[in-house]
């Protein structure tokens, strides 16, 4: 989440198995702007910033990931503010649920509705019309506290095209292994 001056909030990027929060800390600069916000459970490592310089074996391959994913994530910033402007609930709500997907094992995600709608930047209504019609093609499952999306090729058929675009920098920006 990045806050603005006056404490106002707007998600910017969606971190999972896929990459880290606090690269600040590893490129040894101010502490990150933005804050993590864990939606759906699961287990994660912390690791403190200093054993990042002093004991990871191999700190060429380290070096080279963070570099890989902190290309892969600005290319899921810049491909989310572009979506924000140019398409519909909808499709944003598809590309969203992408993105969970890809980062979180299965096929669902520990969130309500009402919880994702100011993920997304839009009303709870809107939100409920758009997940209604992802529901309508058999792309979405809304239970109590999850979403489960049981057909991944319907969903993508359903969203924009962003999500494949920063997928594809993604897999471009992946370290090859040594």
């Amino acid at each position: 989440m990045q806050a603005s001056p006056s404490g106002d909030e707007a998600p910017v990027a969606l971190v999972g198995n896929d990459g880290v929060v606090g690269v600040a800390a590893f490129m040894g600069t101010l502490p990150e702007a933005s804050r993590a916000v864990v939606i759906h459970p699961g287990h994660a490592w912390r690791l403190p910033a200093s054993l990042l310089s002093t004991e990871v074996p191999g700190p060429s391959q380290v070096l080279k990931a963070t570099v890989g994913y902190l290309i892969s994530l600005t290319s899921q910033l810049s491909q989310t503010a572009f979506c924000q402007q140019h398409h519909n609930v909808e499709q944003r709500l598809a590309r969203w649920l992408l993105n969970a997907m890809d980062r979180l094992p299965g096929d669902e995600v520990a969130i309500d509705l009402g919880e994702l709608a100011p993920l997304l930047g839009v009303s709870a209504d809107a939100l409920a019309r758009a997940a209604a019609q992802l529901v309508g093609v058999g792309a979405l499952v809304c239970e109590p506290g999850r979403l489960v999306m049981p057909r991944r090729a319907v969903l993508e058929a359903q969203s924009c095209g962003c999500h494949v675009a920063a997928e594809d920098v993604v897999r471009w920006s992946a370290p090859a292994p040594d």
